[in-house]
């Protein structure tokens, strides 16, 4: 036994591990680097039980070195655990919070307990079947499947890895809702794996300089005394670095003078980039605004692009 009378009590809380009722579930004690389970006592409990969950591998709830598992979880066992680790020098304790959800009838995922995950629009990206850590290192269990709203994913956009989904050529349009599908067998029984993830697909950071689709250093007619806007188009770069120049000067977004632009806008491209749009709104044109270039600049961490404008007598 270890001196209890030397040790020093800390406090650290795991991540939450969900799990619908009637699944299996495993849970991980993390160690000090460079420290095994032999080298200190490690025990799990439930919060607030003073008695030790069993390390009989045959009850449903056991600990086995510092890993606890749930074969299954039920209803019940929502609520917080906590391993502790004694060794001659100190005592801590790790708590984690375990909820067990029920499937809402006819659902094949519960949305409100699904691991969130967020990829970038690439040419690959992992997805992560959440909680199958110690499960896949088991060669008792079964191929992984994975399904996006409910509907299994085929096709070569789609490859499974170590249970781990790869999808190519990432776009916004795989934003959605998958599950990961398995078999387990323990002692004989087979039990279900499901985890269920909410995948947000963002826009991968541009790594070039932005573009200007319009204007493209071209001239426009108007009239004297007309009000004129022209809209400056960007993609790949931040709404705050886009803005116009007219005479080497900065255009302002307020409305304090004859000439000033637009707060930018936001949008998204047809494949998939962020577009900014400034416009440069002229409320009523003098003979000074012709053939001067009124330029649009937009710059981002790759570089600075610019284009013009020209008036011209109508």
């Amino acid at each position: 036994l270890f001196p209890l009378e030397q040790c020093e009590a800390y406090d650290v809380m795991l991540r939450e591990s969900l799990v619908p009722d009637g699944q299996p579930l495993v849970i991980k004690c993390f160690l000090e680097k460079g420290l095994s389970s032999g080298d200190c006592n490690l025990t799990w409990y439930r919060v607030g039980n003073e008695t030790a969950v069993p390390r009989d591998n045959l009850s449903r709830i056991h600990q086995q070195q510092n890993l606890i598992w749930f074969l299954p979880a039920m209803l019940e066992d929502s609520g917080e655990y906590e391993c502790v680790i004694r060794n001659s020098t100190s005592v801590k304790k790790m708590r984690t919070k375990v909820t067990v959800f029920e499937r809402t009838d006819g659902s094949c995922l519960n949305e409100k307990f699904a691991v969130e995950e967020v990829i970038f629009t690439s040419p690959s990206a992992k997805v992560v079947c959440p909680h199958l850590d110690y499960f896949r290192s088991k060669k008792s269990i079964q191929p992984v499947l994975w399904y996006k709203d409910c509907q299994l994913l085929e096709g070569r956009r789609f490859f499974v890895s170590n249970s781990d989904l790869i999808i190519f050529n990432v776009s916004l349009r795989d934003q959605g809702n998958y599950t990961c599908k398995t078999t387990y067998t323990y002692n004989g029984k087979h039990y279900n794996v499901s985890r269920d993830v909410s995948l947000a697909v963002e826009v991968s950071p541009p790594n070039k300089p932005p573009e200007i689709s319009y204007p493209r250093n071209n001239s426009i007619k108007v009239k004297l005394g007309s009000q004129v806007t022209v809209d400056c188009n960007t993609t790949g770069a931040d709404g705050y670095e886009v803005f116009w120049t007219g005479n080497g000067v900065y255009i302002d977004v307020f409305k304090v003078s004859r000439i000033f632009a637009s707060p930018y806008e936001e949008g998204i491209s047809c494949d998939g980039r962020p577009v900014h749009s400034v416009k440069l709104i002229i409320s009523e044109v003098n003979s000074e605004d012709y053939e001067q270039p009124f330029v649009c600049q937009a710059s981002n961490a790759f570089g600075q692009v610019s284009s013009y404008v020209i008036l011209k007598h109508r």
